[in-house]
């Protein structure tokens, strides 16, 4: 049975894992080619969507700001991004994934069933720990490392669908 820690320290853990690895892979595309990579940092897939950086921001919120908001009760949308160089957004994604690598199962397990209240200035929505998770983050989060896995393919950076997926959770239990 998938626990809410599988859901989310687990999953935002190889979600972590595989963007910094495709920004890292990023990073030695830029060197290769001569490039330089804050030039990714302004990239936009459309003139109404947020920055690059942004991206990132949200990544780093959705997993661990989410571990922060099922502790607190609390969510809001992410604080105003830092301004960063491109390998100062891998360092800080490195940063959250050693803190959720910290948290222990027993921690979120005892979170199962709390509720958690999205806030922002014009709105209110209230969900059980695991709804948040399911109907929320994950979608939210996925969203964003997809958003920058498809800005730095535009950019040429050669990727791949396993560099996106990560280190899956595979094999089956012995019967």
């Amino acid at each position: 049975m998938t626990s809410l820690y599988d859901l989310t320290a687990d999953t935002f853990k190889r979600v972590l894992e595989s963007t910094i690895h495709i920004l890292e892979k990023g990073a030695q595309f830029s060197e290769e080619q001569g490039t330089d990579p804050a030039d990714i940092l302004e990239m936009r897939l459309a003139p109404d969507m947020l920055p690059f950086p942004f991206q990132i921001n949200s990544i780093r919120h959705n997993t661990l700001g989410t571990i922060q908001a099922l502790v607190s009760g609390q969510f809001s949308p992410p604080d105003k991004t830092p301004e960063l160089s491109y390998s100062g957004y891998i360092d800080w994604l490195k940063e959250a994934l050693a803190q959720v690598n910290a948290v222990k199962p027993e921690t979120i397990a005892a979170l199962e069933g709390k509720t958690v209240s999205f806030k922002t200035p014009r709105f209110e929505m209230s969900f059980t720990a695991e709804n948040f998770v399911v109907s929320f983050v994950l979608p939210n989060l996925y969203f964003h490392a997809t958003t920058t896995y498809d800005m730095l393919r535009i950019k040429g950076v050669p990727l791949g669908k396993l560099d996106f997926l990560g280190n899956m959770k595979a094999g089956v239990p012995d019967a």
